[in-house]
């Protein structure tokens, strides 16, 4: 019916329900096709409309197919050879709602039982009665267990944690004939139930919901990984388990970095916890838990302040259910989010107190380690700062040394980075060079591109005071920028993007130099990220190359004041000031 105008193509190309595979697959496929289109037409038809154009050209078009209308159901009846009286068709269209697979189950259960009783079934009944009568019913016991654990998931579930959740070896025969009924489809070799059984199993709810939720739970902690872990304890919690979501917090902890990955989608997550969870008195140790990763992640964003509220409310809870590891992992927080708000009497205060309690910690050794390794990092932070650049020294060397005790690669590279940052505070740039090169080699070996990026930026400040490698400085920034940005750290964005604006100011690209760093002064208008300093100095830099040299020294000045307020990042400022070539009072 909808292929009845391109009855003249010789050739016609439909791709159907495209929302089941993603954009990227179908996108390609047509980039490798669209070429080849002469005499032919691509039709590509779904039940969503695409978030965005894909594609373009006359030879290509969409369909978003919302159900069938009431006069195409003649069509489909005939074409079954299924002879339907019309009162009856208007009584079938008024429970189906034109939906096709429901209109498909309909016509396979009148093929088996008669026109008749498939029409009173659905018609003297209503919709969920005939699926519940005719569908699931006649499910099996495991092909009910699959549905009804994909009916509580609210993402494709991959093939090995269904059969952990379903306490199967082997599941695929089933999962097959659920695949072929239309019941089940798959996406990207992970499965999810069709919205209508999922729609209906939710409202009917033929099964201990706890139970669903805590197997779905468990069948994502035993995948393992970070994300797995936060989805893990979204299902804890829908399971009214504090046991098992104190178990997922733990496992999220044991690759904390990998937070920098998925900050938006943790942050729903927490959200949504936090709201089933806050004031339930058995749920206080894993609501201060939330609230610091709340506040975490606020703070990793360039939003102190919020950050700073949702951390003394982790704190305040934590001494309340008298977890003193999760105490000082805020104290920690805490004091670095003091630093970049330049209350650094405030900041040491909780320096001190953490460091001084550190050995009265106790439990588990990940949330220990990330203490230790927190507090380090932050009086290396705190000492930079001061200008104590031989102390600072000093405390990553400590935290190296825990980095090692954890074993994991992605927390020594980060480590590694934070020395080459103090051997540029130190002036020991050939050793900064090496080492941050050293840093980058080593996150990237273990897929971690987010913290080379920032690496990245400070190996960037060697060569620009070094004169060299310019070139790959920019391209290097380009990159740092792109990845900083798709994850969501726009503090750490707008340094990568005022280093490579500053690098195409040494390369003599002006034009692209104003583009970036104007962008970048954009964004931190909306994170107020403590940079303004370096951001003035940059863009006033750029402006005298341009020519505008009072407006330009204007900002320079500026920017040298906000560097000397804050005091953060003075030596990046002195850095850049002479690599320029900029004399200033």
């Amino acid at each position: 019916m909808v292929l009845e105008g391109f009855s003249k193509i010789k050739t016609l190309i439909v791709l159907d329900d495209y929302q089941k595979v993603t954009d990227t697959k179908v996108l390609q496929l047509v980039k490798d096709m669209v070429s080849r289109l002469n005499v032919s037409k691509m039709i590509i038809i779904s039940r969503k409309k695409p978030k965005g154009i894909l594609w373009r050209g006359e030879n290509v078009g969409e369909i978003t197919v919302r159900g069938l209308k009431i006069e195409n159901l003649v069509d489909l009846f005939r074409i079954k050879n299924l002879k339907i009286k019309p009162s009856y068709i208007v009584k079938i269209y008024e429970a189906t709602l034109g939906h096709p697979l429901m209109l498909i189950m309909f016509v396979n259960v009148a093929k088996k039982m008669g026109v008749e009783k498939a029409i009173a079934s659905l018609y003297f009944g209503d919709s969920f009665k005939f699926l519940w009568s005719e569908v699931y019913s006649k499910l099996s016991f495991k092909e009910k267990k699959i549905v009804n654990i994909l009916s509580l998931a609210d993402e494709p579930m991959s093939y090995e944690a269904l059969k952990v959740a379903c306490d199967s070896k082997d599941i695929y025969p089933i999962l097959s004939k659920l695949v072929d009924s239309d019941l089940v489809y798959e996406v990207s070799d992970k499965y999810s139930l069709h919205d209508l059984i999922k729609g209906f199993l939710r409202i009917m709810k033929p099964f201990d919901e706890k139970e669903i939720y805590r197997k779905i739970a468990e069948a994502y902690l035993h995948e393992g990984g970070f994300k797995n872990a936060i989805l893990a304890l979204k299902y804890f919690v829908n399971a009214e388990d504090p046991k098992g979501a104190y178990r997922a917090l733990m496992e999220r902890r044991k690759q904390a970095y990998m937070l920098l990955r998925f900050l938006e989608s943790y942050m729903r997550i927490l959200q949504d916890v936090y709201r089933k969870i806050h004031g339930k008195h058995k749920w206080r140790r894993i609501e201060a838990h939330v609230l610091y990763d709340i506040g975490n992640i606020y703070r990793i964003m360039g939003h102190e302040n919020y950050g700073l509220k949702y951390i003394n409310e982790s704190i305040d809870l934590a001494r309340k259910v008298r977890d003193l590891t999760l105490e000082l992992l805020g104290t920690g927080t805490r004091a670095y989010i003091y630093v970049y708000l330049g209350d650094l009497d405030k900041a040491y205060r909780d320096l001190e107190y953490t460091e001084s309690l550190l050995h009265n910690v106790e439990g588990d050794s990940e949330l220990v380690l990330e203490v230790k390794y927190g507090l380090y990092a932050n009086f290396v932070l705190y000492y930079a700062i001061i200008g104590n650049f031989e102390k600072a020294h000093e405390y990553v060397k400590k935290e190296l040394e825990v980095a090692e005790e954890r074993g994991d690669p992605v927390y020594y590279g980060d480590t590694l980075m934070h020395l080459g940052d103090t051997y540029i505070m130190l002036g020991k740039m050939d050793k900064a060079e090496k080492v941050l090169k050293e840093s980058i080699r080593v996150l990237e070996g273990n897929g971690d591109k987010h913290i080379a990026s920032i690496a990245a930026t400070s190996l960037a400040l060697v060569y620009l005071h070094k004169n060299s490698q310019l070139e790959k400085a920019a391209k290097m920034l380009d990159e740092a920028c792109n990845v900083l940005r798709s994850h969501g750290n726009i503090p750490r964005y707008i340094e990568a993007a005022v280093m490579k604006a500053l690098v195409n100011v040494k390369l003599g690209n002006l034009n692209e130099a104003l583009t970036t760093i104007e962008e970048a002064m954009a964004q931190y208008r909306r994170t107020k990220w403590d940079f303004a300093g370096i951001l003035h100095i940059a863009y006033g830099i750029i402006l005298k190359r341009r020519g505008d040299v009072k407006r330009g020294m204007e900002l320079v000045e500026k920017g040298l004041r906000k560097v000397r307020e804050s005091k953060l990042y003075s030596k990046w400022a002195s850095v850049i000031l002479n690599a320029l070539g900029e004399k200033v009072k």
